[in-house]
Order: structure tokens, then C-alpha cells, then sequence
């Protein structure tokens, strides 16, 4: 929204207009409000000049009377909405939020507009005829609600295909755990097997070193083995068409077990192949 007319020969630097500018940006609580400010350049249209001062009038009104509009992190849409007309394209989850984000701030304005306070009912037309060109986004936020949480994801109950699966996946991650557990067990009696941490996507195991080992595997999707020696350092090997996949790492061990934190370690290894430590404590 810059100024139309703009003078583009002034004393806005006598006047320090750039200081101004700079001073209404901290009042403003979007990035996009903040675009806006610095987009306002000195000006010679005075119908609009008037226009802007009888907004301004009206909204400090509408303050008055103990209106409130919340502008806190809205961003403007226009990259994502040319985005969203490109042919073939598709919206990361994060950016319709930020998309329905704007829009449901757009209703909640509408509506506010429409039906403004009683003390300035009659005396709300410069902001009311702006505002009646805003969309009705109704249906489209009614679509979404309750599909996407906060942090970007889709929520469980966004469709009942996606619950499936999700309700799958969990039980085919129950199931390679408990496989892995029962074969511990059974691998614990020899020594070669150490605890089992369980982390957010699989599970770790600390198997003795042994090349020709085999490893079965339960799941509810099928079953599958795999020997050590067929899984290098620093490679994925993907099983069940890649529903499933199978990482080698080294293992770890710990050298310390005191209250203290360790700092800085430093490790190296000499020319008989030890392997020496040194911390802080």
C-alpha cells in the first residue's frame, strides 16, 4: 500500500519522515504491518490523505469503545498464493497453516466489520467499504478445523484414511519391537547382547561381532532377515519394498560414570590401534 502522488521532491529528510516511519514500525505486530509502514512515502493526493485520516479516526473509535484486533504473526500470502496457481504444484503442510492462518484473521475481521460496536455503528464507513470486498472464507476454514495442529502436522481425525494409517504404522512399530525383544531374550543367555534402547524411529541393537549372525524379523507387514555382514558402515539396505530399512552404526560404550560433566573429549588412536581419551573435569 504505497502512497499515491508521492513527492519525490520534499523535506522529508528535514523533517525527519524516515525517523516517523521508523518509529510507527514498532507499533506495527506483523512482518507484514511492518512492510506496510515502510512502504509510506510523503504524499500530494489529498483525497486520500483524507481517506487515511478518517480510518484513523474511525478505528480510535473503535478502540475507544473497547474494540480489539489481534495482528500478531500474520505474513503476507502472496508468494503462497501464486505458488498454490502453479500447475503441478502443492503446499508444504506448514505453509496452508500459515495460508488459513491469514484467512481466519481475514473472517475475524469481516465479521468485526460488518458488525462493528454499537458506539460506531453509523460512523464506520470509511473502514465498512474496504472491508465488504474481503471473501467469505466460511467453508474453506470450516474444511480445516481441527485438521492441522499447531506445530505444521496433520492431526489423526483429518481423515479417516489418514488415522488408518497412522494406526497401522504404529502397530507394525509395536510389532518390530516386540520382535526384537523376544529375540534379545533369547540371545541374552550366551552374553551377546547388551540393553535395548528404543528410539523415535526404530530400534537399536548392540549385537556381539559376529559376521555371519542373522537377524529375523517380525512384522505385520511381513517378516525379513538380514546378517551383518551384508550391511555396511555408512549404508541403508531398505527391505520389504522399502517399508522397512536396516542401518549399521558403531557402537557405543560408556568410559565414565560420575555426577560430573565431561568436557571437551578428545580421542586418537596410536600406532598399535589403542584408542585414547582425554576430557575435562
Amino acid at each position: 500500500m504505497s502512497s499515491p502522488s508521492p513527492i519525490h521532491h520534499s523535506s522529508a529528510q528535514v523533517l525527519e519522515f524516515d525517523q516517523l516511519r521508523q518509529l510507527l514500525t514498532i507499533y506495527t505486530g506483523s512482518p507484514l504491518g511492518h512492510e506496510r509502514v515502510m512502504q509510506l512515502t510523503p504524499s500530494r493526493d489529498r483525497h486520500w490523505i483524507e481517506r487515511q485520516q478518517q480510518l484513523v479516526g474511525e478505528l480510535r473509535e473503535y478502540l475507544r469503545a473497547g474494540g480489539h484486533f489481534d495482528f500478531h504473526g500474520l505474513l503476507d500470502p502472496t508468494t503462497l498464493v501464486n505458488k498454490s496457481r502453479i500447475r503441478g504444484a502443492a503446499l508444504e503442510i506448514a505453509e496452508i497453516r500459515d495460508l488459513l492462518l491469514v484467512a481466519d484473521r481475514a473472517a475475524e475481521w469481516r465479521e468485526i466489520a460488518l458488525h462493528p460496536p454499537l458506539e460506531v455503528e453509523g460512523k464506520w464507513q470509511a473502514i465498512l467499504e474496504p472491508s465488504q470486498t474481503l471473501a467469505d472464507f466460511t467453508l474453506l476454514l470450516r474444511y480445516f478445523r481441527n485438521k492441522i495442529l499447531p506445530d505444521g502436522t496433520l492431526d489423526d481425525k483429518a481423515s479417516p484414511e489418514l488415522a488408518r494409517i497412522r494406526r497401522d504404522m504404529e502397530k507394525q512399530k509395536r510389532a518390530i519391537q516386540e520382535s526384537l525383544r523376544s529375540y534379545l531374550r533369547r540371545l541374552s543367555e550366551d552374553g551377546a547382547v547388551q540393553e535395548l534402547p528404543i528410539v523415535a524411529n526404530g530400534v537399536v541393537l548392540t549385537l556381539s561381532d559376529a559376521p555371519d549372525a542373522e537377524v529375523s524379523v517380525q512384522t505385520v507387514q511381513g517378516n525379513f532377515t538380514f546378517r551383518l555382514r551384508d550391511i555396511p558402515y555408512g549404508k541403508s539396505v531398505k527391505v520389504l519394498g522399502g517399508r522397512a530399512m536396516v542401518d549399521r552404526v558403531p557402537a557405543a560404550s560408556r568410559m565414565t560414570n560420575t555426577p560430573e560433566e565431561e568436557d571437551y573429549p578428545a580421542a586418537a588412536v596410536d600406532r598399535d590401534g589403542n584408542t585414547w581419551v582425554t576430557w575435562i573435569e
